[in-house]
């Protein structure tokens, strides 16, 4: 009998995947298909695909990703709770806090 193992798709591996998309300038579609298909086989990253793919349409060659998601993030928060502030589940499980 075969185990199946079942893979954690989480933040970062999206962000890994944006990378890669802004390192083609852009412009591989292939790439956004694949970030499609790793947040709908997540159930936690179900609930923020409208704001992963509001991201990923903001981007451009100049965007540093892990910074301006983090920005973007912080942003986003801020509008939804009218403060400066944001915490984000890290890759450890453990949460950050961005002011």
């Amino acid at each position: 009998m075969e185990l199946i193992k079942q893979v954690d798709i989480n933040i970062d591996y999206i962000l890994m995947l944006v990378a890669k998309y802004h390192d083609s300038n852009c412009q591989d579609s292939t790439i956004l298909i694949d970030i499609k298909k790793a947040i709908g086989g997540s159930i936690e990253l179900r609930s923020k695909k409208d704001l992963i793919e509001d991201f990923i349409s903001q981007i451009n060659t100049s965007t540093d990703i892990q910074k301006d998601w983090l920005a973007y993030i912080q942003k986003k928060e801020s509008r939804r709770t009218g403060t400066d502030y944001c915490r984000i589940k890290t890759q450890t499980g453990r949460n950050k806090d961005f002011h």
